[in-house]
């Protein structure tokens, strides 16, 4: 399931309180920002779900290893992994993304991948 405009917004509005002028946080802001006045999952199917199982196996580590990176609890992260849970705070994605050394905009839009 794809965000709403509006958690898009509310995400934005989360994830500009985290920037502190860094300069890789401001450009996927602004991404985010100008996604959220279209359709926000590009590929269809490519769910936060099937992009964080993509970069667990990756990075050849266990949902635990995002846990602890992210700050947040097993349970949260099987949430997403399940599709149960389909967005994350901006601060908690913001972890999620550099422990798995993706690009924040791939790890929630599904969009250009760091590697």
């Amino acid at each position: 399931m794809a965000m709403t405009k509006s958690e898009v917004s509310t995400w934005c509005r989360e994830l500009a309180q985290h920037i502190n002028n860094d300069p890789v946080l401001l450009k996927a802001f602004i991404k985010t920002y100008d996604a959220s006045k279209e359709v926000i999952n590009r590929k269809p199917g490519f769910t936060l779900a099937k992009r964080m199982k993509q970069a667990i196996k990756d990075k050849d580590c266990y949902q635990t290893d995002v846990a602890r990176a992210a700050g947040t609890t097993p349970t949260a992260v099987n949430y997403w992994l399940s599709g149960e849970s389909t967005t994350m705070e901006a601060g908690t994605a913001i972890k999620v993304a550099r422990f798995l050394n993706v690009s924040i905009e791939w790890l929630i839009l599904g969009e250009e991948r760091n590697k």
